[in-house]
């Protein structure tokens, strides 16, 4: 005995089988005691070597021996393709593996046409109408499988024929060419589970020669849920066979159990060319749910194609046509729907405008473009309050960043005007709502046009003030030539025009720079022991806390960072300014950054005050050394800053009331 338990003449027989020599098989199967260790039989290994004389030796003492699988020696001759074996293990056949597989399966399996046709003839055809356990027969795997001569061969038994496998499928379901599926005619009746047939099986799989060659047969037929071919052409974007079915059948303008038609399923599936074969047979047709072929459509080009042709329609979300237009910042397409679906709101209130404002680019000349063909929408809000420039602002593309989409933001703020004045949801205004975004440049270039704007409306009232100072002017000229006052009066005339006719407002960059430096300088935080109470007091001379008052008076006069005695305390200032004999009355504390529109409205109106005071300081001096008797003192304008004020013109108006 050798290791494992296997003698000498195990080993003896295994070599002689392997050596394919038939002297040494016959000397060592006198010595034979067992089988091989493998538990394989000799005829197996013989068979897949093609060793004729060999297999022929071994035939009547294994012939009815299997591998592990169930499979003959026959059927791994005609595996290997051995023709001369196979024929010699002919007997075996009609005998099937536990998978129900037959060695004529495995000759059409693997394409070897000889032995096709030798085993499809033997014995009257015993391997014929076989099937394996899923209900494929020969001639169904050979269809598989491509072979299409060995597909020929077996298509003329007609044993081979109106099988099913256990799903329903036949061979006429399974030919992809028009010459092989032209034989199998007989199966056109029979249905595949769901009530599929061989034209839905073809059309699904967009083999448009085989479909062309059952259409006249199987057209109109439905399924179990109402499809027709075309539907399921069309909703897998087989355009080739969409095209046959629509000549071949009348299926175009069905439509299923949903009241879906094939045009909707192609755009579902987003097949532009099927839907372009549809549209003009069913781009009329609505669903159970009275929805169109676009609220179907995943693509956005497909929804704009579908919603033109119906001029306008709308998706489940309640969106218009238009309004995806609008998104995608196409002016032709917004042209052409601005009058059917104008001042429509979706689901949650938006409106083209809105979408338009909140998609579009900064850099595109065409968002100019749809914002003004929609501009009939501003005004309208959304269901959370928000309007159209809100939109603009929270849009990710806009920047203004460079100057040509600055120059477009410009433009754009200037078509929606009408919304420069209105008032958030919070209680912001746009520009207050670009700066709590940290939208600076969006901010300065809302200022900018919101300044535009003001004077541009005031250009009448400045050339009625020009004619009305130049007729006074003239007055003076002629009731004040000798007289003392002719300065002053002169000097009011100047104060008069400039405060109309100041410098100009501020650059882009400088407003910009400017109300950044503002919001970072004026942010007061809250107390840094309490958390909770406005910080009022700064520690000094350490400046390391901001608390309040009741705090302050817990520390016991030392700071908690420093252990530095704490020798005062000072209230932080927003603005003061100091008049000859005493200071303002209350300071201001700093803004939040919801004023900062104030704020920079300030740093234009200190420029006009400037020049203001300086031309009335000039007439108080001039006064002074005319009247000596007078004993009053020159007042200096002064602005004390109110950070929820509305800063205006008339406060320099009333503030200059008592000059002269």
């Amino acid at each position: 005995m050798h290791d494992g338990g296997i003698d000498s003449s195990s080993y003896l027989w295994m070599n002689a089988i392997a050596s394919g020599s038939l002297e040494l098989v016959e000397a060592a199967l006198a010595e034979r005691t067992c089988p091989m260790p493998s538990g394989r039989p000799a005829i197996i290994s013989a068979a897949e070597a093609g060793n004729t004389p060999l297999v022929a030796f071994l035939l009547s003492r294994e012939r009815d021996l299997c591998d592990s699988a169930g499979r003959t020696a026959l059927m791994h001759a005609v595996i290997h393709n051995h023709v001369s074996t196979t024929q010699e293990l002919l007997m075996l056949a009609g005998k099937q593996t536990k998978e129900g597989i037959s060695a004529l399966m495995y000759a059409a399996w693997r394409g070897h046409l000889q032995l096709v046709e030798m085993l499809a003839y033997f014995k009257n055809g015993v391997e014929l109408g076989l099937q394996r356990t899923n209900g494929e027969t020969a001639l169904m795997t050979a269809i598989r499988m491509g072979h299409k001569n060995c597909a020929l061969v077996l298509v003329k038994a007609e044993r081979e024929l109106n099988k099913q496998m256990v799903d329903g499928t036949t061979a006429l379901m399974l030919a992809k060419t028009k010459d092989i599926a032209m034989h199998l005619l007989c199966e056109v009746n029979l249905l595949r589970r769901g009530g599929l047939t061989a034209l839905m099986t073809a059309a699904m799989q967009d083999l448009y020669e085989v479909v062309e060659l059952l259409a006249p047969y199987l057209r109109n037929r439905r399924s179990d849920e109402g499809h027709t071919a075309l539907m399921l052409a069309a909703r897998h974007g087989n355009a080739k066979s969409v095209q046959v079915l629509v000549e071949k059948t009348d299926e175009l303008g069905l439509q299923d159990g949903q009241g879906r038609s094939a045009l909707m399923l192609a755009a579902h599936c987003g097949s532009r060319h099927c839907v372009e074969l549809l549209i003009n047979g069913e781009g009329h047709l609505v669903d159970y749910k009275n929805r169109r072929a676009s609220a179907y459509a995943t693509d956005d080009e497909l929804r704009l194609l579908l919603g033109l042709f119906n001029r306008g329609d709308v998706d489940t979300g309640g969106l218009t046509t238009l309004m995806h237009a609008a998104r995608l910042t196409r002016p032709e397409t917004v042209e052409q729907l601005v009058g059917a679906q104008l001042k429509a709101q979706d689901s949650t209130g938006r409106t083209a405008l809105m979408y338009a404002c909140l998609c579009g680019h900064d850099y595109s000349v065409d968002m100019t473009q749809v914002i003004s063909m929609l501009s009939a929408e501003a005004g309208l809000r959304d269901a959370h309050g928000h309007f159209a420039l809100l939109y603009l602002v929270d849009n990710s593309h806009v920047h203004g960043v460079t100057e040509g989409s600055r120059n477009n933001v410009y433009n754009i703020l200037i078509i929606l005007s009408p919304e420069l004045s209105l008032v958030g949801p919070k209680g912001l205004l746009p520009l207050d709502y670009a700066v709590a975004r940290e939208k600076y440049i969006v901010a300065a270039l809302i200022y900018s046009a919101t300044l535009a704007l003001h004077t541009s409306n005031l250009m009448p009232v400045k050339t009625l003030i020009s004619s009305m100072v130049s007729a006074l002017a003239n007055r003076i000229d002629e009731e004040y030539e000798t007289n003392c006052m002719r300065e002053e009066a002169k000097a009011l005339t100047d104060f008069i025009l400039s405060s109309f006719y100041d410098d100009g407002p501020l650059s882009i960059e400088e407003l910009t720079d400017r109300m950044e430096d503002i919001c970072r300088e004026t942010e007061l935080p809250g107390c840094c022991i309490c958390l909770e109470q406005e910080a009022e007091e700064v520690m000094v001379p350490c400046g390391h806390l901001t608390c309040c008052k009741g705090c302050l008076s817990k520390i016991h006069g030392m700071c908690p960072v420093c252990r530095r005695s704490v020798q005062t305390t000072i209230s932080p200032f927003f603005r003061e300014e100091m008049q000859p004999e005493k200071v303002l009355s209350v300071s201001k504390r700093m803004p939040p950054r919801s004023v900062v529109a104030s704020t920079v409205s300030l740093a234009v109106l200190e420029r006009r005050f400037q020049v203001s005071e300086s031309s009335v300081s000039h007439t108080s001096s001039s006064s002074s050394s005319m009247h000596s008797g007078s004993t009053s003192s020159p007042r200096n304008l002064s602005l004390e800053i109110d950070s929820e004020a509305e800063l205006s013109g008339s406060t320099a108006l009333s503030e200059s009331s008592s000059i002269g």
